[in-house]
């Protein structure tokens, strides 16, 4: 998957931000970056035409849409054909403090990815070497732990930045399915356990 939101718990998200999530993830340097919200359609349209020819010389291209909530329609609809299955060389990433004002169609193609959240109230679960027993009891501590979806949220963006991207697409889908649902915690997270301890 190539299209992420990166969720600020900050006030503004602008040009300075981008500089530190292309700096903390190492981005190439043909980078295009646009704030939606001064973003139109005209402009998008080149990017993906530029976008749609494989570069020759295989250096990846990044799309960084800053300000996300204020996309215009129009860009939206010319998003949404490519943001769910962008090229390999393409990787989309929206920039946002407001996830529920960015349009659902779009969070739900994407990875979700939160940032500045306090690490230290993160436990370092040793997931790798945890057996099925060890990760069910996880499961049900962590059901009742107040700061649940903050401290998997805080995994989620260290997986991420480690690029294991199939654990960190079903911690983004957890972190999604607690936030819709009124089910039972512990049953989502034991299905969670069971899911990725195959």
């Amino acid at each position: 998957m190539n299209s992420f939101l990166h969720i600020f718990s900050s006030a503004q998200v602008n040009k300075e931000t981008v500089s530190y999530l292309s700096a903390k993830y190492k981005w190439s340097q043909r980078l295009e970056v646009f704030d939606a919200a001064s973003l139109d359609i005209k402009t998008l349209r080149q990017f993906l035409n530029f976008a749609a020819k494989k570069p020759i010389d295989n250096v990846d291209i990044y799309l960084v849409i800053f300000r996300a909530e204020y996309m215009s329609r129009e860009v939206v609809n010319a998003l949404l054909k490519i943001i769910e299955e962008p090229p390999s060389y393409l990787f989309i990433h929206l920039v946002t403090t407001s996830e529920h004002k960015v349009i659902e169609t779009m969070v739900s193609r994407c990875q979700r990815i939160r940032h500045n959240f306090d690490n230290t109230t993160s436990d370092k679960w040793d997931w790798q070497n945890m057996d099925l027993i060890a990760r069910m009891e996880w499961a049900r501590e962590l059901a009742t732990d107040p700061e649940m979806e903050k401290k998997l949220a805080y995994w989620l963006e260290e997986e991420t930045r480690l690029h294991n991207w199939r654990l960190a697409g079903a911690l983004s889908n957890l972190l999604h399915t607690l936030a819709k649902s009124n089910a039972n915690k512990q049953l989502q997270l034991e299905n969670f356990v069971i899911k990725n301890s195959c």
